[in-house]
């Protein structure tokens, strides 16, 4: 059946003189759920559905200007971009365009909006045009389960670093383990607490290690960052200045964002 609708859809795009025999790639535009929030349901929102055809209106305006071949389509909280490229383009200058493209549209949204209030997914382009859904799955991907835990408005998948590993489906259960077996107590003392060890080493990790940069970034005396480091110390019972042990509570807090 899946197989079945994807023929029906590139033969639909066939209709709007995409080639088939050219590259194509998927990307997300998402409207935050703090956007969301603000304006009610999408459904009962007039604001949203107006913010949305605002998107598709710029989207429009700056395809026909770059002369850019793209076909979007509104679904919901989101619009979904097909991209396509000429076979001879190397991948490096096909994530380029796509990401200028998309920054074009960005940076025109924040003229009407003001607020950074969307997130861009923007998955690889594929010469087979049967590997859509996966480009698609992959820009999903990082508008759903990375939404809060990346920085940055405009994310291509190959982008990801780490996070490409992680999101496998097949590994959540491991994921699950890994992340009991490592940061599980750190979550439960915070909870009991009310405390916020976890986000402590977050920033350890983002300022590494550095505890005069964790001072200025937390607002917090020199010497109640060092408290709390050793404080996580005891808790999971394990020592920071071991390179493995960083490694693998840093891997913990990227793997938690796509658990919770």
């Amino acid at each position: 059946e899946d197989e079945n609708r994807q023929n029906k859809a590139i033969e639909r795009a066939k209709t709007f003189d995409f080639h088939m025999d050219k590259k194509h790639g998927v990307a997300i535009i998402y409207l935050n759920e703090s956007f969301q929030n603000k304006n009610t349901s999408l459904k009962n929102s007039n604001f949203n559905s107006d913010a949305i055809s605002t998107l598709l209106f710029i989207i429009g305006r700056i395809s026909r200007i770059s002369r850019e071949k793209i076909l979007y389509v509104d679904k919901s909280d989101r619009i979904i971009i097909l991209y396509e490229n000429d076979l001879s383009e190397e991948p490096q200058l096909v994530r380029e365009k796509i990401k200028c493209f998309c920054n074009d549209v960005l940076m025109e949204a924040l003229r009407e909006f003001k607020k950074e209030q969307f997130k861009i997914g923007i998955g690889r382009s594929y010469s087979d045009a049967h590997k859509l859904n996966k480009s698609y799955g992959q820009a999903k991907f990082i508008v759903e389960k990375l939404n809060r835990s990346i920085s940055g408005n405009i994310i291509h998948y190959d982008d990801l670093g780490l996070y490409r590993i992680l999101g496998f489906d097949g590994i959540q259960s491991e994921l699950v383990k890994f992340c009991n077996d490592t940061i599980k107590p750190l979550i439960e003392y915070d909870k009991m607490n009310r405390t916020e060890l976890l986000n402590t080493l977050k920033i350890y990790f983002e300022c590494n290690g550095n505890m005069k940069k964790m001072s200025k970034k937390m607002f917090m005396h020199y010497n109640t960052i060092i408290y709390r480091l050793q404080k996580i110390k005891d808790i999971i019972d394990i020592d920071l200045e071991n390179a493995d042990n960083r490694l693998n509570l840093e891997i913990a807090i990227k793997a938690l964002n796509l658990i919770k």
